[in-house]
């Protein structure tokens, strides 16, 4: 086998997994838009006085600081969900054709 050829199916073998992966980062990243736009849209009033005029006290600033930081520290929980990703069985089945060799290709 030609060095290039070795290289090519080296670098080739790990796309599906790799396209699966980034599939299930960006959905991630996705989710966590979402989750931080609906925290700050309801999150952001409430601590600007939006409920002053019925109530008439104010959120003290220390609640306001432990809810910002809960906020961030769910959305790193959240990305860090990704590590316990694993390859369907479909992925893992065709990189293992492609690693023993039943799926590559003739080449010049």
């Amino acid at each position: 086998m030609a060095p290039s050829n070795y290289f090519y199916q080296e670098a080739t073998s790990g796309c599906p997994a790799a396209s699966f992966c980034s599939s299930r980062a960006y959905h991630r990243m996705v989710w966590n838009f979402i989750w931080a736009y609906g925290y700050n849209a309801c999150a952001i009033p409430l601590a600007a006085g939006l409920l002053y005029p019925a109530t008439h006290s104010l959120l003290p600033p220390w609640i306001a600081a432990v809810a910002m930081a809960g906020s961030s520290v769910s959305v790193v929980g959240s990305s860090l969900l990704l590590k316990l990703y694993k390859p369907d069985k479909d992925i893992r089945r065709i990189c293992k054709a492609q690693s023993d060799g039943s799926d590559r290709h003739n080449s010049v």
